[in-house]
């Protein structure tokens, strides 16, 4: 518990060797979802003639409510893709929530769309850039 205390405020036991890793594939994949979501989310309204920051408004009044649009939502409407958690990474996550729903024989086919944005956006060499960067390929129509 010490060395977990030094990396986070909520220890939660998930079981047996390994159950951590799949709690946190899990919740970087609701994170992979938010970020592509609230980017096509952006993309649809700025195109509409909407003002960018009523968007925000808008999902902060919702039971969409959340401190992540405080801080990427915001760093999204401003372009400041400053790293905070690399592109690369949540790239990788995607590959392996892929292999571990191969393993468990499910099909996750919006993870697997989201895997395709982001190996796309890593590709177009946003790999170093904060995850949220995925932006600049949702508003080229790519993939």
């Amino acid at each position: 518990r010490p060395i977990f205390s030094a990396m986070g405020k909520t220890i939660i036991h998930a079981g047996g060797v390994g159950m951590g890793s799949v709690l946190k594939l899990a919740t970087n994949l609701m994170l992979a979802h938010l970020v592509s979501g609230f980017a096509e989310g952006l993309l649809l309204v700025q195109r509409a003639g909407i003002e960018p920051k009523r968007y925000l408004e808008v999902l902060e009044a919702s039971t969409f409510r959340s401190p992540w649009y405080q801080t990427k939502g915001i760093g999204m409407l401003k372009r400041d893709f400053s790293t905070h958690f690399a592109l690369k990474h949540m790239r990788k996550d995607l590959r392996l929530m892929g292999e571990l729903a191969a393993e468990l024989s499910i099909a996750l086919p919006t993870t697997k769309a989201a895997e395709q944005l982001f190996a796309a956006s890593e590709a177009s060499g946003k790999g170093e850039l904060d995850y949220s960067a995925i932006l600049a390929q949702v508003e080229a129509g790519v993939p």
